[in-house]
């Protein structure tokens, strides 16, 4: 067998940050966004029973792979003395992924005998938002209180083809349908003390 191999990325990725400090506290911004894409494609002929006879098929495999996704987060601080400040914090994550997969195998003329593609897609994301108030008493003592909530989720699905000279099967495997969400409350309450030596 004879062939060639191609592999072409692409990558695009943005990121920012954001900080301002005012009377009352602080505001602070970050985040940011990529997209890639992935082109594969692989090429063989097939020459039976040797390499020194006629060309009798090829195999044919592509492949195409996205995916984007983005961050968004940051916090807002409020000073109210020099011992006491709160804190609203947020992260938010998104992504999706789409990767199509097709392989063929044809004949020595190039007619088609069968190809098969396998398409999964998937969505999936992230959101917390925490709360909390720090309260220094003294260089020694320092108490935190806190309150945090989160969501996540991932939602996939598995799609394929089958397609031959004379028809075309699409179907989706059991058990390749996939959702899941999760909520998570937290709340938190520490009392640190530092012993001087």
């Amino acid at each position: 067998a004879t062939g060639f191999a191609k592999n072409q990325p692409l990558i695009r990725s943005l990121n920012f940050e954001y900080e301002r400090d005012t009377d009352w506290g602080a505001i602070r911004l970050n985040g940011g966004g990529t997209l890639v894409d992935v082109d594969i494609d692989r090429y063989f002929e097939l020459f039976t029973p040797n390499a020194t006879a006629p060309l009798s098929g090829l195999e044919v495999t592509n492949t195409d792979v996205e995916e984007k996704g983005f961050t968004l987060g940051g916090d807002i601080e409020r000073k109210f003395n020099n011992g006491m400040s709160a804190k609203l914090i947020t992260f938010n994550r998104r992504g999706w992924n789409e990767n199509n997969t097709t392989f063929g195998t044809y004949t020595g003329a190039g007619g088609l005998i069968v190809a098969t593609t396998s398409a999964p897609d998937a969505n999936f994301g992230e959101s917390i938002l925490r709360g909390q108030l720090n309260w220094k008493l003294n260089e020694s003592h320092v108490i935190e209180i806190a309150a945090e909530t989160a969501y996540n989720f991932l939602d996939s699905i598995t799609g394929f083809t089958r397609r031959t000279p004379t028809s075309t099967t699409s179907f989706f495997v059991d058990g390749s349908d996939t959702n899941v969400e999760e909520f998570r409350n937290e709340f938190q309450i520490s009392d640190v003390w530092t012993l001087s030596p």
